[in-house]
């Protein structure tokens, strides 16, 4: 009791003489009249006030990233066993505790989906209020993530950047799909980009120049006949042509294109894959099986990747629709040097895609969420990404093992690089094209006859959009 009336009577001393000497300042710095000090005082209560205002706002305007945790959103499973997984999952967690050390007090933490979900899992998250921070993201489907606002611009971070720093990913055509009325919503992790490989060993067999691979569509069929050979169970041309979308993006596409043709009309916002040119690409594709019998019949069913399989156990003399994360393939089987890889017809257009590093616009802290993407995309830890097909900095080609033959084809390819129809229905529209090729194959379908009923059911549902 005694100590706690000695601390009373100690803090009242103290008071008194706080008092005191407020008192002294205030006599101070006035006339010594009444109306001054009051107006003295109202005055230091209103600044008091406006620092209060001001300090609100700072506080609404600059959250406290004391102790905050990112989320990164990815794709990334290493307990598939699959190599590519582990090595593109170290590469997450490089750049994570680089961002930890970097900001002290801050985590990162990862979240799992699955690839043909996630985007579509951000979009709904963001229309019911769930939170995100950092975002791996799929490049065909931004017209979605457009139209739906979950994706926050960068384009004010990276103008903050180098001008060298940019150029490191803006050569990239994928850096123009993340685009949209002068925001950016990704950066590039990388370059996945498609174009024919053929077999030297089967060219020299069937009599042809394997460093002359053909240039032009009337040339590709003829080089196709010639390598054919069923009878050995090798085919001239093989492509994916079953219920994926590989089957629009690395079989179809090529064709039309270099027909000058297209799936959709961004104007009337419809599908056009049944008119003159599309028939005709139609036709040549279906002709190629069931006409020629260059490409097998198997190749409607199975997956993408079975392509691949069938080139390199040497069932396909050309492959149509080989993507450049299937280089590493080619190399650690040793066969660098007995393949070729261009484009049909010659300097043609070929689907390219990448995944990107994007922020959620529903992010807390973004500031936060660009520096954890700053972190991964730092040189000495973007080179463990081993899911970007080619690099994602273009300073990376200098490095020897880009210096080959099959990345500097790839390279040149890529300069033709495009994005596929930029609408928010794409999917739809790639299952759509994808039934009508695997239709007029399967049942010997007319193909102006099948391509029309599945355009007309599509525009029925989706024109407009």
């Amino acid at each position: 009791m005694e100590e706690n009336m000695r601390n009373a009577k100690r803090w009242l001393s103290i008071f008194l003489v706080g008092t005191v000497l407020a008192g002294c300042l205030t006599a101070c710095g006035s006339s010594g009249s009444n109306d001054n000090q009051e107006e003295t005082g109202q005055t230091n209560q209103d600044a008091q006030q406006t620092v209060q205002d001001d300090t609100s706002e700072n506080q609404e305007e600059a959250p406290n990233t004391e102790g905050a945790t990112i989320r990164l959103a990815h794709l990334y499973d290493p307990g598939t066993g699959v190599e590519s997984e582990k090595r593109s999952y170290e590469w997450l967690k490089k750049g994570s505790e680089n961002f930890e050390a970097n900001n002290p007090g801050c985590t990162v933490e990862l979240e799992y989906y699955k690839y043909d979900e996630m985007d579509t899992k951000y979009m709904s998250d963001y229309q019911s209020g769930v939170e995100h921070d950092v975002l791996i993201t799929t490049s065909m489907l931004f017209p979605q993530h457009f139209q739906v606002g979950d994706l926050l611009d960068m384009q004010p971070y990276v103008n903050e950047w180098e001008q060298s720093e940019v150029d490191e990913f803006a050569w990239n055509p994928v850096w123009d799909i993340c685009s949209n009325d002068g925001g950016l919503y990704g950066i590039p992790l990388g370059l996945h980009i498609r174009g024919m490989i053929y077999r030297k060993d089967l060219f020299e067999q069937a009599g042809l120049d394997p460093n002359s691979p053909p240039k032009t569509m009337d040339e590709l069929l003829e080089y196709a006949q010639k390598l054919n050979n069923p009878d050995e169970n090798i085919y001239g041309l093989g492509m994916y042509l079953g219920t994926e979308r590989a089957n629009l993006e690395c079989s179809f596409y090529p064709f039309l294109w270099a027909n000058g043709g297209e799936i959709w009309d961004a104007e009337t916002k419809q599908a056009i894959f049944a008119d003159e040119t599309g028939v005709k690409t139609g036709q040549f594709v279906k002709d190629l099986v069931t006409k020629y019998g260059v490409t097998p019949q198997f190749a409607i069913s199975g997956g993408y990747g079975d392509a691949l399989d069938a080139f390199m156990n040497g069932q396909y003399a050309m492959m149509e629709g080989f993507g450049s994360y299937w280089i590493s393939n080619v190399v650690e089987a040793g066969m660098e040097d007995n393949v070729g890889i261009c484009a049909v017809p010659d300097g043609s257009n070929r689907f390219s895609n990448c995944y990107s590093l994007s922020i959620y616009a529903g992010c807390e802290h973004p500031d936060l969420a660009m520096k954890l993407i700053e972190e991964l995309l730092a040189p000495d830890v973007i080179t463990m990404y081993a899911d970007g097909g080619l690099p994602a900095r273009r300073s990376d080609y200098e490095d020897a093992q880009y210096q080959g033959a099959l990345y500097s084809a790839m390279l040149e390819i890529a300069n033709d690089g495009r994005n596929v129809a930029e609408t928010v229905n794409y999917m739809k529209l790639a299952d759509s094209v994808a039934a009508a090729v695997q239709e007029i194959i399967a049942n010997d379908g007319d193909v102006q006859e099948v391509f029309t009923r599945y355009q007309d059911e599509y525009n029925a549902r989706y024109a407009g959009e």
